[in-house]
């Protein structure tokens, strides 16, 4: 996401590439000119213009959490590969972002295209029943549906144009509000037929797909959308339910955020401005806004998609002190050799945003081809839990379910949810995690110009404070990465500012030092 630079100390990708010019600024150049004989005769010289630093949208804090958490599911699934996203749904901060697996930006070189590769932006899936929001947001806008009407689900199975669709289980009536709670394809597609292939097609457009978010990335896909001419007739049965479509992690998150943010799509961006040297804001973020929905269509499909959590597929995905919406998403994944949905082969995601009241936060949760179990509300949902709280106790946002008590940390394991015998993601309330302070890091990243500091540890007290041991020792970080040496300070709760790139040469305070919790280290790279 970062991107990392070459010998030549010119980006190669991520944020570093896309603001190369910006960050290293122009070296003084010298014009000379001479006669035929090689005499001088004039010369000039174009100055030198200062690089300057990029005011990252990233919270360090959450991104380390969600980094963590990622890295634990895929471990934990053995899952080939995963996303992870927290965005703020008003701004369009991005506010953390990570890819598993990932790779040493300091040894690059070293590293497989695959580990490089930011799959967030760059890598389509068929979102599966996730995309369900963008056909009921269509049938709510168009007044198409009543959240409490009953929709007939055919004993779970319709056929279109000769093409039979199943549910996951037989449903026979449902309300719409319990089509989108138990993910029910056949009244999803009910639904979708009341809203016609064209005018579905254009709230596939409204929503983003299809097109570049215009995040600062480079190699952003566009995503894959066929024009409403070129769908068959089983298409608008395939397409309302998250197939035969092909978007990024990126899109759907912010399509969800739509649903968070009162019917305004916010476009994705990760650099809050552009400062001189000086400490002079030179250029501010100025996001793409659109309307999507009405704030009463977005309002009501927040409430469809609370009922998810709370009864539905996504009662995993259920915060401790706070209320949340989502919705589960399991993507068979297209096999080319049979030219057929894999039987064998899943993307399971979970999308949500808490909470409910003033949602301050939007989590995409997305595992490719996870080993164990293959369901989105069974392993994407709980690492939505998980990340959810960490950042909402990061942000400080107030818990809005009085008598709950939000955990501060937690840890996944794989024990039965006394459900049927099922397997899943249980969680269980433990101390901080290790001796991790979720206030511990800044929360807002820096990256300086001509490669310099990449993060700055100006911060507000912790909110809170638990009983941890006043005093903590200082590691030794000489020799290690800035990577390893962030984690480090997070789980014993110092406070860091980093210098230069590179390995560690230098501390600040001396390895061995016992001090303070919350104390601030200075590490200096190269």
């Amino acid at each position: 996401m970062l991107g990392y630079a070459g010998i030549d100390e010119v980006g190669l990708d991520g944020v570093e590439f896309t603001y190369d010019r910006e960050i290293r600024g122009e070296e003084s150049t010298v014009f000379v000119y001479r006669d035929a004989r090689g005499r001088t005769y004039e010369w000039a010289q174009r100055p030198v213009t200062r690089g300057h630093d990029l005011v990252l949208t990233l919270d360090a804090t959450i991104q380390f959490h969600t980094e963590r958490e990622l890295r634990e599911a895929v471990r934990r699934t053995g899952a080939r590969s995963g996303i992870a996203i927290v965005l703020d749904p008003k701004t369009g901060e991005i506010l953390a972002l990570a890819n598993m697996p990932t790779f040493d930006p300091n040894a690059f070189g070293r590293a497989s295209d695959e580990a490089r590769r930011n799959r967030a932006v760059r890598d389509l899936y068929e979102p599966g029943s996730v995309f369900k929001i963008v056909t009921f947001a269509a049938a709510l806008e168009e007044g198409l549906l009543r959240p409490n009407e009953v929709i007939e689900c055919l004993g779970g199975r319709i056929v279109l144009a000769g093409h039979t669709i199943r549910d996951h289980r037989p449903f026979f009536r449902l309300t719409a509000r319990e089509v989108l709670e138990q993910s029910s394809n056949v009244g999803t597609i009910q639904i979708a037929l009341r809203v016609g292939a064209g005018r579905l097609a254009q709230y596939i457009e409204r929503f983003g797909f299809g097109r570049r978010t215009g995040i600062e990335l480079p190699g952003e896909a566009r995503g894959i959308v066929r024009p409403v001419r070129r769908w068959t007739s089983a298409s608008i049965g395939s397409i309302a339910i998250g197939q035969e479509i092909g978007v990024t992690a990126l899109q759907m998150a912010a399509a969800m955020a739509v649903i968070a943010n009162d019917g305004v799509w916010v476009q994705p961006h990760l650099v809050r401005a552009i400062r001189s040297r000086e400490g002079e804001v030179v250029r501010r973020a100025d996001p793409e806004r659109r309307r999507v929905i009405s704030a009463p269509t977005a309002r009501a499909l927040a409430d469809l998609l609370h009922g998810v959590v709370e009864r539905g597929t996504g009662r995993l995905a259920q915060l401790s002190g706070y209320s949340a919406a989502g919705k589960t998403g399991t993507a068979q994944q297209f096999d080319p050799r049979t030219r057929r949905y894999s039987k064998m082969r899943y993307v399971a995601s979970f999308a949500g945003f808490a909470p409910m009241a003033d949602p301050r936060i939007v989590v995409l949760v997305a595992l490719d081809h996870p080993r164990t179990r293959h369901y989105g509300g069974e392993v994407a949902a709980p690492v939505f839990k998980r990340i959810a709280e960490a950042a909402l106790h990061a942000l400080a946002v107030p818990p809005d379910r009085p008598g709950e008590r939000p955990l501060l940390a937690l840890r996944a394991n794989f024990a039965s949810e006394g459900t049927g015998g099922e397997s899943g993601f249980g969680v269980s309330e433990t101390t901080e995690d290790g001796g991790v302070q979720l206030s511990s890091l800044p929360s807002a990243s820096l990256l300086k110009s001509a490669r310099g500091p990449i993060a700055s540890a100006q911060q507000a007290s912790p909110n809170e404070k638990g009983p941890d041991p006043p005093l903590v020792r200082v590691p030794d970080f000489r020799g290690q990465g800035v990577r390893a040496v962030t984690e480090q300070c997070a789980r014993i709760g110092l406070r860091l500012i980093v210098s230069g790139s590179g390995r560690a040469v230098r501390q600040e305070p001396a390895a061995g030092t016992l001090v303070v919790r919350g104390t601030t280290c200075r590490v200096e790279f190269q």
